[in-house]
């Protein structure tokens, strides 16, 4: 997998299903425009993308309690989600070695998930994601801005866009 292929994986699985076809179906149902339609897509796709990368931080690094599901599945599984791989990218070749080991082995426990932990937060991986979740957010509010201002749905989803970003477990 490639950090390509996450982003991608991000975009078909999370943003299009999760943010983009509930925000076009309803604007197509509603009779709007056809620029409004487009502008609907270009927002959810920016916002399920800036989602799913909080998602996958949540997925290694939240609160189980919190978040209301396991926060160790993503390891436990060997999913090298975006900022698994983002550190992967940036780590020396000793570290990216004990990274592999450490995602190839089954069953994970405490002390490889911190371990894992600890080496994905100090390659990058964490500020990398982070970074990402923000140009994406901005770039959901900014086409988000360029929508006319109707009965308060503007205001609405742009208040979902930062609670959605923002969201920690």
């Amino acid at each position: 997998m490639t950090l390509f292929q996450t982003l991608r994986v991000a975009h078909l699985k999370t943003a299009r299903y999760g943010f983009v076809a509930p925000l076009v179906c309803g604007a197509l149902l509603a009779g709007a425009p056809l620029p409004l339609v487009a502008a609907l897509d270009r927002v959810g796709r920016q916002v399920g993308l800036a989602y799913q990368l909080r998602d996958d931080l949540i997925g290694l690094f939240g609160d189980a309690l919190v978040a209301g599901k396991s926060t160790d599945g993503d390891f436990a599984q060997g999913k090298r989600t975006f900022p698994v791989l983002a550190a992967f990218a940036r780590a020396p070749e000793p570290i990216r070695s004990e990274m592999d080991a450490l995602w190839a082995a089954p069953p994970a426990d405490p002390v490889a998930l911190a371990r894992a932990r600890t080496l994905v937060t100090a390659h990058g991986g964490v500020a990398a994601t982070e970074r990402l979740i923000e140009r994406a957010t901005r770039s959901a509010r900014r086409s988000l801005a360029a929508l006319p201002h109707g009965g308060g749905f503007r205001d609405l989803l742009d208040s979902l866009i930062l609670t959605l970003s923002q969201r920690r477990s």
